[in-house]
């Protein structure tokens, strides 16, 4: 069995990058993400999409269509973040932004309260590759009507690979420099660690499973997803993560706010039991 409760009702805003290897502004920035989440790991979850600028070896399907639908008209879109898919209207009048400054609204927006409760288990088998995942999503406070889906996707961390598509742009020699010595050849950092990289969304397409939860959910009332998904060979199982949400499904860029999220790292048998967190890059590589 498994429950999403008011007890676990904690709020976990949704941080979602925009980056490619081909964009030379990204490593920094992509750098003051990664460790303000590795510092508020319970109170956050993290999703890189590697579209925004061109194309490589981990864009997938899901990333090229999220992009599409947020990015601006007037410039291109990486670095770039969205927190929880909303508009903060002293910022922009659309649900994007620069990386600078988003770890201010991050901070006020991971402590609103929860409105619904997210629980994620599963089992994974390592010799078949096979992931089965439950997502369960309870509402805990009256929500505003309308479409609501629940998202899960399969997250790897610290994606390395060789050559072009893995290799990472980095204008900034001194940061590169600094925190990948002796890996950059040229304006490239080679065997870079892609943190939190989408894979591949195990929801039913790039907006999740919709005509499950009512327009008016029903307040402690489970709404359950299943999947089972055979990992590729490519992907290294000892990284991976399930990253869950609940999001308003509009017709929109305006009208697909999240209202929470959760993660949990894969293992044979695992689960949400309260919050978790990723681990930070150190350990991760």
């Amino acid at each position: 069995s498994i429950s999403a409760s008011a007890q676990t009702a904690v709020k976990r805003v949704l941080l979602e990058e925009f980056t490619t290897t081909l964009c030379g502004f990204c490593p920094p920035k992509s750098h003051n993400v990664n460790d303000w989440h590795d510092q508020h790991g319970p109170k956050s979850v993290m999703m890189t999409h590697h579209a925004g600028f061109g194309t490589d070896q981990m864009t997938s399907t899901e990333a090229t269509a999220t992009c599409n639908m947020f990015q601006p008209s007037t410039f291109g879109f990486a670095p770039a973040v969205l927190i929880d898919r909303d508009v903060y209207p002293w910022v922009d009048s659309v649900p994007y932004m620069a990386v600078n400054g988003f770890d201010t609204i991050s901070t006020r927006v991971s402590n609103n309260t929860a409105d619904v409760a997210i629980a994620i288990q599963g089992t994974y088998n390592s010799t078949s590759r096979v992931l089965d995942v439950t997502v369960t999503a309870n509402f805990i406070n009256t929500v505003l009507a309308g479409n609501h889906n629940i998202s899960f996707y399969l997250v790897e961390d610290s994606v390395k690979g060789t050559g072009t598509g893995y290799d990472q742009k980095c204008y900034d020699a001194t940061f590169a420099n600094t925190y990948y010595p002796g890996q950059l050849v040229g304006q490239y950092i080679t065997q870079y660690p892609h943190r939190m990289v989408e894979r591949k969304s195990l929801s039913g397409g790039t907006w999740g499973v919709g005509s499950l939860i009512p327009s008016s959910p029903a307040l402690n009332t489970p709404y359950t997803a299943n999947a089972s998904f055979t990992v590729p060979a490519n992907y290294n199982d000892s990284r991976m993560y399930i990253v869950a949400y609940v999001a308003r499904q509009g017709v929109n860029k305006l009208d697909k706010n999240v209202l929470n999220a959760n993660d949990v790292k894969v293992k044979s048998t695992f689960s949400t039991t309260g919050v978790t967190s990723v681990e930070p890059l150190a350990n991760a590589v």
